[in-house]
């Protein structure tokens, strides 16, 4: 019984882990397009 519960623990840690990390990419990746786009929009306001 234990060890179900150290493997149910585990693997929930786990879950939320890899649930943090997409997040923290996902936010990477629309920090990268937010900075792709304003450095059009000065190079528009530049030109």
């Amino acid at each position: 019984m234990l060890y179900y519960i150290i493997i149910v623990s585990n693997s929930f840690l786990m879950t939320r882990l890899l649930s943090i990390s997409k997040l923290c990419s996902s936010i990477h990746h629309i920090g990268v397009y937010l900075l792709i786009i304003c450095s059009f929009d000065l190079c528009e306001y530049v030109v």
